[in-house]
């Protein structure tokens, strides 16, 4: 390989030395000829020559792919676009030599096809070049040349300027993180920190590569700003509130209103959001249908207060009514405006009799109106299956049949045909998906794939950064008021030498050493953890420390 490349090396300068004389002396010629030449013939002549010597500056450049390919480089795109440019520059040559033989312009033809030769050679000298790139590719241990890489990039003084930069950066976002709760809940700096130790904590010992104490702090925060409360939620519920919103999509007052409803009724939140896919699975089973969990989570994290309320704020009730109003093809916004129509009883009834007139069906709702009247909306919704006639009636009638069967339920005309439509959609091939595929779980529904997994775990690993350097944030804060109290050292020398321009105010100016030493003496340097109120037998802060720091340490007491 190497005698090849220096044989080509010799080639590049016999070729050079060739080209430099044959276009000397075609210069010459058309030098000669000046006086005779026309102003176009002059330019064509020019170009003549200029196209030889782009050629010579072609040889050139592969000096310089030499030197690459016996670096190991892969020079196989440039050595194909000075092939193309050679070709290019030879039929360019070609073409003003022909215009000039047609104007007249003598020049020696010997020396052209002689240039012409050499260019041609330069070409076959990059298709040797070509063919040596590749056997020096088919020598390179890509193996050893990353790991020099890899060594090069892990200097012992870049490994220490790169932990510089990550452990600055990681105070900076500790330092935000403690911020936000600071300004979101009023607590002190300190609280503020012990807090966020306390998601950190939680974080570690959750066992779920999603959860961090960044999205801790951030599903804290969302929590305070939407219920307007500053309190213990529970570690449980703040890591189901981070999978409710970053994992299935679900708007902060969605997730607000799911999580802390499953929190309300005394298990873990977590325990209360697969208790809820449960009952979709036996609903699922019941009704001969395959409703989505995700769906019915949605439905219940955006049902109206009233409904929420009614339903004892019970997320399994509430589920089991979502489920029952999807499986009818209707919403349960809609099977509550129902409950509340059939209990406007003579409206009601009236709208019942003209629609039993109208079908010559037998309709009775009574049984429904008495579970309206106790807000049970699935027993509404079952009831209203129930009546087979109404439906069937409704999908042959004529439109004014269509228009009274929907006001004897409260329904307008389209919001009944949407219920019928919806009906038959819901029973395509759903038992035969369940069957192969299985039922719904939590779990898979937070489910990540590989590259998320990847990703997440890296975000981990940098919070994890962040939290251990987050005890140190008050010894930073405590210096950074040292050294801004000492900045104000020489303006108060100053303006007592009366270089201020303000001489007359130096006792306004004049540094404070009672003051500077009361600062020094209040700072301290504790990089200890402090109780876990997040471990891993507690859901909840342990006695509801935070809201007693909210209270008797927070910057808006008294």
């Amino acid at each position: 390989m190497a005698d090849d490349i220096k044989n080509t090396q010799a080639q590049l300068i016999a070729l050079n030395d060739a080209l430099t004389s044959l276009n000397a002396n075609l210069k010459a010629t058309f030098k000669s000829q000046a006086d005779t030449l026309s102003e176009a013939s002059e330019t064509i002549s020019s170009d003549f020559t200029k196209g030889i010597d782009q050629a010579n500056k072609s040889l050139n450049k592969q000096d310089d792919i030499i030197a690459a390919i016996n670096k190991s480089k892969n020079m196989g795109t440039k050595i194909d676009n000075e092939i193309i440019k050679n070709e290019a520059i030879k039929a360019r040559i070609q073409r003003k030599a022909e215009i000039l033989r047609r104007d007249g312009v003598k020049f020696n033809e010997e020396d052209l096809i002689n240039s012409l030769e050499q260019i041609d050679g330069a070409i076959l000298n990059l298709e040797t070049l070509k063919e040596q790139n590749i056997e020096k590719q088919k020598e390179r241990n890509y193996s050893v040349e990353l790991l020099e890489k890899i060594k090069n990039q892990l200097s012992v003084r870049r490994l220490i300027k790169l932990a510089i930069i990550a452990t600055i950066n990681a105070l900076k976002e500790g330092s935000k993180l403690t911020a936000d709760i600071a300004k979101n809940t009023g607590l002190s700096s300190q609280r503020a920190v012990r807090l966020q130790k306390n998601f950190a904590n939680l974080a570690a010992s959750s066992g779920e590569v999603f959860i961090n104490s960044k999205r801790l702090n951030e599903s804290f925060n969302a929590l305070v700003s939407q219920t307007g409360i500053v309190s213990s939620f529970g570690g449980d519920t703040l890591t189901s509130f981070t999978q409710l919103t970053e994992q299935l999509g679900l708007s902060v007052e969605q997730a607000t209103q799911l999580a802390l409803i499953s929190r309300l009724q005394g298990t873990s939140t977590k325990s209360s959001l697969i208790n809820t896919i449960d009952t979709v699975n036996a609903i699922n089973k019941q009704n001969g249908v395959n409703l989505s969990s995700k769906a019915i989570f949605d439905d219940i994290s955006s049902a109206s207060s009233a409904i929420v309320v009614s339903l004892g704020m019970n997320p399994q009730l509430l589920a089991e009514a979502a489920a029952e109003a999807r499986s009818l093809g209707s919403t349960l916004s809609e099977i509550d405006q129902i409950a509340g129509s059939i209990l406007n009883f003579e409206s009601s009834i009236e709208s019942e009799l003209t629609a039993e007139l109208l079908t010559g069906k037998q309709l009775n709702f009574e049984k429904m109106r008495l579970l309206a009247l106790n807000n049970d909306l699935a027993g509404v919704t079952q009831e209203l299956r129930e009546n087979e006639e109404l439906f069937s009636s409704f999908a042959n009638g004529n439109r004014i049949t269509q228009e009274a069967i929907a006001e004897s339920v409260g329904l307008s005309r389209d919001q009944m045909a949407d219920m019928v439509k919806q009906q038959q959609f819901l029973t395509l091939g759903a038992q035969g998906f369940t069957a192969e595929y299985g039922e719904q779980t939590y779990q898979q529904m937070l489910q990540l794939n590989a590259s998320q997994k990847l990703a997440e775990s890296i975000t981990k690993l940098k919070t994890s950064l962040v939290d251990f350097v987050t005890p140190l944030i008050p010894v930073i804060d405590a210096l950074a008021t040292i050294i801004t109290k000492a900045a104000s050292i020489p303006a108060g020398i100053i303006s007592g030498l009366g270089m201020g321009g303000n001489s007359g105010n130096f006792s306004q100016n004049t540094f404070d050493y009672d003051k500077m030493a009361s600062a020094m003496s209040k700072v301290q340097v504790n990089t200890t953890v402090s109780n876990n109120n997040f471990n891993k037998k507690s859901q909840h802060a342990t006695g509801g420390s935070y809201s007693g720091d909210a209270k008797y340490d927070s910057n808006f007491s008294a």
